[in-house]
């Protein structure tokens, strides 16, 4: 048990570049369908920050 969970997590931590590529793809196929002519709508807060010191 302990064993399938490490290799699990190696996996999710470290994806072979074919991984990364399907997420890519996938990821994009998402935000087509979200998509409109006028952009994609994100409902999150966001903080802009400048500072100086």
């Amino acid at each position: 048990m302990v064993i399938e969970l490490l290799m699990t997590m190696k996996k999710i931590l470290k994806p072979s570049q074919e991984q990364l590529n399907q997420l890519q793809v996938e990821y994009q196929a998402e935000i087509e369908k979200l998509a409109t002519e006028q952009g994609i709508w994100e409902d999150t807060t966001k903080f802009f920050v400048r500072a100086r010191k």
